[in-house]
């Protein structure tokens, strides 16, 4: 690992979590992340050397058990009898 980061973990607490620069966080199994995209963008957009925080410390990503997050399971119908036309524009 390159470094160990400070990432959200809920509430006021940050766990330490150690992240490279080739696979950043790494697989996490019993983690999910969750992404505030709006505010990450804008402060993305900030350069570096004018930003005062991190997306970890500014809370814009935070560290979920897994399991805590609610899936649904999509079914994808598909009709074999449908036939396509070729459409000839002239």
């Amino acid at each position: 690992m390159d470094r160990e980061t400070l990432i959200w973990c809920g509430e006021g607490d940050f766990c330490e979590r150690g992240t490279s620069k080739l696979n950043g966080l790494g697989i996490v199994p019993e983690a999910a992340m969750e992404l505030n995209i709006r505010g990450l963008v804008e402060l993305l957009t900030i350069p570096c050397q004018f930003r005062q925080t991190d997306p970890y410390q500014a809370k814009l990503i935070k560290l979920v058990n897994s399991e805590d997050i609610r899936t649904i399971i999509q079914t994808a119908m598909i009709s074999v009898g449908r036939t396509f036309t070729k459409l000839t524009v002239g």
